[in-house]
């Protein structure tokens, strides 16, 4: 069928290798003349980054950061959980994740991260003891956050000098105060089950 003497046919095969991310596009272009041109174009398809589940995000951070720990780790010491809350107010959330084998704890707590929603680190905390509370209270443009080390509660608070919190509690003076508020998010709670994960 022609219109007008010009009728232009775009046919799109996707094909793609056993082990490829890339698609082929064909894309005939049918004039009214004996010959026709075909072009193809190869389109990436590789997964977006931002689209793979929350989880295999944070198996990739710890990965990398870990990546001289690995061959030396059990199977058992490769595991975390991790939960989720907006620390700075900008209506995404920042991931706190927890790691608890006996790689990563010692007698004054275990080692937690800190990332950012676009899983950055922003803070590795040493001798860490659940469970964490997140307070209301903003200091520096971000919640204040407060553990338990040594028996006594520390106020931990963002410094935008080093744009981290304290890494490590048991240095940091004892909040003013002997307990959280009412309106503490409370995260790693000791009687409430996470999923676990490993990487």
């Amino acid at each position: 069928m022609k219109i007008n003497g010009l009728l232009l046919l775009f046919l799109i095969v996707f094909s793609s290798c056993r082990n490829s991310n890339h698609a082929t596009i064909q894309i005939e272009d049918e004039v009214d003349t004996p010959d026709s041109a075909i072009r193809t174009v190869e389109l990436d398809t590789t997964p977006d980054s931002d689209s793979l589940p929350r989880e295999d995000q944070i198996k990739a951070f710890l990965e990398d950061d870990l990546k001289d720990d690995i061959p030396i780790m059990s199977p058992t010491d490769r595991k975390y959980q991790f939960e989720e809350v907006d620390l700075n107010g900008d209506s995404k959330n920042e991931i706190f994740i927890q790691l608890t084998s006996p790689y990563f704890c010692g007698t004054g707590g275990c080692t937690y991260v800190l990332l950012s929603s676009d899983y950055q680190l922003i803070t590795k905390f040493s001798v860490t003891r659940p469970p964490i509370f997140v307070e209301k209270k903003m200091v520096n443009g971000w919640k204040t956050i407060l553990v338990k080390s040594e028996g006594q509660f520390k106020e931990l608070v963002y410094n935008p000098d080093t744009n981290s919190y304290p890494d490590n509690p048991s240095v940091v003076e004892d909040a003013p105060f002997e307990a959280p508020s009412a309106s503490a998010i409370v995260l790693f709670e000791i009687n409430v089950d996470l999923n676990t994960f490993e990487f």
